[in-house]
């Protein structure tokens, strides 16, 4: 059915990673192992973080152990952190209601 992503999506085999409390998905290869290019995308994507995107992590919320869940994610502008709703951290693996609780409440003062 035209729209219908999740059928789509969930044909793919995938491995949950768990890092910080949180927990993402990675698509793999057929063997049930990354690509090397994804390895190698990943290494270079782990020191890229936007600068006010980790001040607002680690200085505001205070919760650094979601750095890598950031960058997977491409959480890379506060314009993207502003539009987060419950949803979508959930859906990034931050499964912790009292973090979803720091973060939302933070959300709602950058958007004020």
């Amino acid at each position: 059915e035209v729209g219908d992503n999740n059928n789509i999506h969930s044909s793919l085999p995938r491995v949950i990673y768990e890092t910080g409390g949180a927990q993402y998905l990675s698509a793999t290869n057929m063997h049930g192992n990354k690509d090397k290019h994804d390895n190698e995308q990943e290494k270079k994507e782990e020191d890229v973080l936007n600068e006010d995107v980790k001040k607002w992590l680690y200085k505001q919320v205070k919760l650094k152990q979601y750095e890598k869940v950031f960058i997977l994610n491409d959480i890379d502008s506060m314009d993207i952190i502003k539009s987060l709703k419950v949803e979508d951290l959930k859906t990034m693996g931050i499964l912790k209601i009292g973090h979803q609780i720091k973060m939302l409440n933070s959300i709602k003062l950058l958007n004020e």
